[in-house]
């Protein structure tokens, strides 16, 4: 009665550890027209973030673009739903400049990589198991 007991705690347990188990997501960040500033790449975890980018963020990176390129890691992300913007913050203000018509003055890009306005469902994945993301940075 006791092994039987054991046995179905150490299966429950077992069960929850699986349930729970989180991924990375490397991103890999091309297409920069320099080498100087940073990469600021952010990792949202659902739509109503992703446009209002205020709350629900997951992680945000900051990152010295090298040689035009940049790599970051998101470590024990748990599965889901989730998109990504890069920016290339060239004057290393943290902010994404735009011009008077609200364009973005510094280079942008996307999971997925699709074109037009970023949106959460145009640029959602979904976060089954480690992965790789890469995104082209874009200038107007």
């Amino acid at each position: 009665m006791m092994n039987k007991l054991l046995i179905v705690l150490g299966l429950s347990l077992l069960g929850q550890v699986l349930l729970a188990q989180n991924y990375d997501i490397t991103i890999e960040i091309t297409g920069f027209k320099s080498h100087s500033g940073n990469c600021i790449v952010t990792l949202f975890d659902n739509s109503h973030c992703f446009s209002a980018n205020d709350k629900g963020i997951s992680q945000v990176k900051k990152a010295i673009t090298k040689a035009k390129t940049c790599t970051v890691t998101f470590k024990n992300i748990p599965k889901g739903n989730y998109a990504i913007i890069a920016f290339h913050d060239e004057n290393t203000d943290g902010a994404l400049n735009r011009n008077l018509l609200g364009m973005p003055k510094e280079g942008v890009g996307n999971s997925n990589n699709h074109k037009g306005k970023p949106s959460f469902e145009k640029s959602r994945f979904i976060l089954l198991a480690n992965r790789s993301v890469k995104i082209e940075i874009k200038y107007q």
